[in-house]
């Protein structure tokens, strides 16, 4: 299934674009009309035309916005919006369907292409180091480009605040632009025009969209393409790796322990969910467990992940309390956890494929089987004695081997055993 997405406003935008990802190894598909996309196994990015540089601002947005729904049903999560070079089309109001239908934090955009020309300084759109609205494109017959300064565009065209990072911060590298896309999180900018004057410009912005954790996608041409291309790639390598799941909801001093081995010997990073924001506000939960998902995966080669719950004591002292403050009942709220990791599972699921599964305590294997509508496991070999291998029967994860055990089973190793079991299935 596609993970990653271009949209162009034309069709030789989209092979212009499409190919930068092709370059890099990735199966790369144009498809004359957003309507032509299917489901398929054999295309990683999807290239789309939507036709909409000449049309009305209306009608822009609705097609990018039936896109980007078509995208969605597909599990579509990465998205480079191509536009084009010398800001032609309807920018503003495209890149606000996409905000509109997607939960990113913002948009990135940089029209810059040094190799044929193009580059942006100050905010402003330079041809050959002229103003873009006083060269012939000022005068085409389609779409007339009589504004350079980018900002001024947007704000004209788009019902979002729009900042600008400025080449005094990209030139300063990745750490910087990491820096200043937090702050414009923070202060609710939700498209941000860098500038950029050569290729080593635009990679830096890429690396530096990668390290601030910020939820984005990219507005460009196809120079911007390459370096988002590269960036991709390492990601969705790393995805496309065959992960396994360990899932604890188990509280007992001796899960907790098991998989702290785990975590130790194979290098495993732990998530602690947090139920109370998901009890909350699931929507915002949702997206804060989504950042730290992609901060983990782009960051380390794992093998595997680990998603618990809160287990100390404290921690589960603080649950009740934050409980009792939302008036739940508190002999519910252990159901409520793990739905909570339950979903969690789900989430993590959207975002990497996996190998096998793990499921420690007893409700937690069976609010995971729920989710993923399996209704029964077929045994076929032990851990350690108590601590049973299956597969699930029925459901989407079908045939997928998975270890079950009791909150208080087995020693100190017997998930390290059970990963070693899961490894050579």
């Amino acid at each position: 299934m596609s993970l990653l997405a271009v949209i162009a406003d034309d069709l030789t935008g989209a092979g212009d674009t499409g190919i930068q990802f092709a370059n890099t190894g990735f199966k790369t598909r144009v498809f004359l009309q957003w309507t032509d996309v299917e489901p398929t196994n054999d295309v990683e990015v999807i290239v789309l035309n939507t036709d909409s540089r000449a049309v009305n601002e209306t009608e822009a947005y609705t097609r990018v916005q039936k896109a980007s729904r078509r995208l969605k049903e597909l599990g579509v999560t990465g998205i480079y919006k191509k536009i084009d070079s010398t800001l032609r089309g309807n920018i503003g109001q495209e890149i606000d369907a996409l905000l509109n239908e997607f939960d990113f934090d913002l948009a990135l955009i940089s029209p810059s292409f040094p190799a044929n020309g193009r580059t942006v300084v100050g905010g402003y759109l330079l041809v050959n180091g002229e103003l873009v609205s006083r060269t012939a494109l000022a005068h085409d017959p389609v779409f007339p480009v009589r504004e350079s300064y980018i900002p001024a565009l947007l704000s004209n065209q788009s019902r979002y605040q729009v900042g600008h990072l400025p080449l005094s911060l990209v030139s300063q590298g990745s750490e910087a632009i990491a820096s200043f896309l937090r702050e414009a999180r923070e202060k609710k900018i939700k498209i941000v025009v860098a500038d950029a004057i050569s290729d080593q410009d635009l990679t830096s912005l890429v690396v530096g969209a990668s390290l601030s954790g910020v939820n984005l996608f990219y507005v460009g041409s196809a120079g911007l393409a390459l370096p988002v291309a590269r960036s991709w790639a390492t990601s969705y390598r790393q995805r496309s790796k065959q992960l396994m799941l360990l899932v604890c909801g188990s509280v007992n001093p001796r899960s907790r322990e098991q998989i702290d081995v785990v975590a130790q010997k194979a290098g495993w990073k732990i998530i602690t969910i947090n139920p109370i924001s998901y009890l909350r506000d699931e929507s915002s939960w949702q997206d804060s467990l989504k950042r730290e998902l992609d901060s983990i995966l782009n960051s380390f080669n794992l093998e595997g992940l680990i998603l618990t719950t809160p287990g100390t004591p404290d921690e589960v002292a603080k649950v009740k309390e934050a409980a009792i403050q939302l008036g739940l009942s508190l002999p519910d709220l252990p159901g409520k956890v793990v739905l909570a990791l339950a979903q969690a599972t789900l989430l993590t699921l959207e975002l990497v494929p996996v190998k096998g599964f793990i499921l420690t305590g007893g409700d937690t294997a069976t609010a995971v089987m729920k989710a993923f509508g399996s209704k029964s496991l077929d045994l076929f070999a032990e851990v350690s004695p108590g601590v049973p291998i299956g597969r699930f029967v029925g459901g989407k994860y079908n045939h997928y081997p998975v270890v079950t055990k009791a909150g208080g089973f087995g020693g100190k190793e017997v998930l390290w055993e059970a990963v070693g079991k899961l490894r050579n299935l």
